[in-house]
């Protein structure tokens, strides 16, 4: 399994001059995200529109502030990709203390937090033939070949929880450049898993107003993710069932 990417999303009550905390973003980010672009963003903007984008050392992260939200976006290379365990779950861990660091400072709290991590999985023939012999006892046209399948699930954990699961196909060709002129076209390959584990506290937030996301929520989060991620996909693509 490969971890390619992953994003950290908090939710927050609109924090209308938020523009103007530059010199705190500053302090907050700079250790682990020196490269801060401040937006001239006009306060009136919607809620959506970026204020704040910054940049790791050396662009594997990035995290997007707006009115109402940060979010850390991450891309995992092939000295992190293998290892979710030892290396891309402690490098999130450091960069998500950042944002709850700036949350205190600012005294905000999110209402909600979730975590996203997209993964990749090699299995041994076609990838449309394994979901399809794990997870459909029938197909939408039942005379025709299934060329391409998507499917997701969604679970409610611990009434707090929102998990997520996601598995496709993923289709792919490798070009070989054999001279300047000419580009011989490889078999495609259909070998590929992509899957997306999506987990929020978004269930107990939308039923309790008084409820506001930690970082105790969002390490229960990642603990979630560690029973998926650490031997539960092999389990789900060899027995076609999860516990956690």
């Amino acid at each position: 399994m490969s971890v390619l990417y992953s994003t950290a999303t908090f939710i927050f009550e609109r924090f209308s001059d938020i523009t103007s905390k530059n010199t705190l973003v500053s302090d907050a980010f700079s250790s682990e995200f020196p490269e801060i672009s401040t937006l001239n963003t006009p306060e009136d903007a919607p809620v959506e529109i970026p204020r704040f984008v910054l940049f790791s050392h050396h662009g594997f992260s990035t995290v997007i502030i707006t009115s109402n939200m940060i979010q850390l976006s991450t891309k995992f290379d092939n000295n992190f990709s293998e290892d979710w365990i030892g290396r891309c779950k402690p490098y999130l861990e450091k960069k998500v203390n950042l944002v709850f660091n700036f949350f205190k400072e600012l005294n905000i709290n999110p209402k909600y937090c979730g975590l996203t991590v997209n993964s990749l999985l090699t299995v041994d023939n076609s990838s449309v033939a394994k979901i399809e012999n794990l997870f459909l006892k029938k197909k939408f046209i039942s005379n025709l070949n299934l060329h391409d399948v998507l499917i997701k699930q969604s679970f409610d954990f611990e009434n707090k929880y929102f998990i997520n699961l996601q598995l496709q196909n993923q289709r792919y060709q490798q070009n070989q450049i054999t001279n300047l002129e000419s580009i011989q076209i490889l078999p495609e390959m259909n070998n590929k898993i992509g899957i997306t584990l999506d987990m929020n506290d978004r269930k107990i937030a939308n039923r309790s107003r008084d409820y506001f996301s930690t970082k105790e929520s969002f390490e229960k989060i990642l603990i979630i993710a560690d029973d998926v991620l650490k031997s539960g996909l092999d389990n789900l693509v060899s027995k076609g069932e999860i516990q956690c």
